[in-house]
């Protein structure tokens, strides 16, 4: 179960077939915000990069890491960006 202190308590559960027999995976679907009003300065990530630090030098905080990929949707991984990747980080 999710605590309700997470960022995703707030998600829609649901679960899905794991590649384990008799076994489930937990997924969780979150909304954002899609009306293009977010306040952000562009970043261009590089090879010394890390999704933590640039959380927290811009943000205060490495815990924050996630509200830069909250408005980067279009970056699976916060784990393997690739360098000249242009990143949105939240003001």
């Amino acid at each position: 179960m999710i605590d309700n202190t997470s960022r995703y308590a707030d998600g829609l559960y649901g679960q899905t077939a794991s590649k384990t027999p008799n076994a489930y995976d937990i997924f969780v679907l979150r909304g954002f915000n899609t009306e293009g009003n977010w306040k952000y300065v562009n970043y261009l990530f590089t090879s010394s990069d890390r999704i933590d630090v640039l959380a927290d030098v811009f943000l205060g905080s490495s815990k924050r890491w996630h509200e830069i990929m909250d408005i980067n949707p279009e970056i699976p991984d916060p784990f393997n960006i690739k360098p000249g990747t242009l990143v949105r980080i939240p003001r």
